[in-house]
């Protein structure tokens, strides 16, 4: 056994019982570190990353989730949404207007959960998923208006350019 795997195999929570979202595989004593995705925690029932309601575990640190304050905070409205197919979905989702990459899923329409696209997508409203920039009318330039960000967003200044030259009718 060590601080890791207290078996020589298995899955197994951090030994600091305040960080819930990193998680450790173990092969013959050996171990692998995983951080759960931005908003989840990891379960130990199941053996998976899951919402922090849905996980049975207490002092965490205090997660990010958005809450509804006086101070301008993402709120959920608790109304039922429909999507274009029809159906009603359960944890609508909700683009922040702050950050083209990050979005809000209300668990069970209620409770906001701030989640991320992966670095060099944006959130589309339109199909619920991140997407590419150039996919998303208002976020098409969100990459590379962030510098920090300048190595994933390419823009080719040469195109539609032309010689110079301009034919003249004869």
């Amino acid at each position: 056994p060590s601080k890791y795997c207290p078996r020589r195999n298995g899955i197994f929570s951090d030994p600091d019982p305040a960080v819930c979202t990193r998680f450790y595989t173990c092969i013959k004593g050996l171990h692998t570190v995983t951080d759960c995705t931005s908003g989840l925690h990891f379960d130990e029932q199941t053996g998976i990353c899951n919402w922090p309601e849905q996980v049975a575990r207490s002092g965490c640190e205090e997660d990010k989730m958005a809450a509804c304050t006086n101070n301008g905070a993402f709120c959920c409205t608790g109304e039922r949404v429909i999507n274009a197919a029809g159906v009603e979905l359960p944890h609508p989702t909700y683009i922040n207007p702050d950050d083209c990459q990050k979005f809000y899923v209300c668990l069970n329409g209620q409770t906001p959960q701030e989640s991320s696209c992966s670095l060099g997508q944006v959130y589309n409203e339109q199909t619920t998923m991140c997407d590419f920039p150039e996919n998303v009318p208002e976020c098409k330039g969100w990459y590379k208006d962030h510098p920090e960000f300048a190595e994933y967003y390419y823009e080719d200044t040469n195109l539609g350019s032309d010689s110079g030259t301009e034919d003249t009718p004869a």
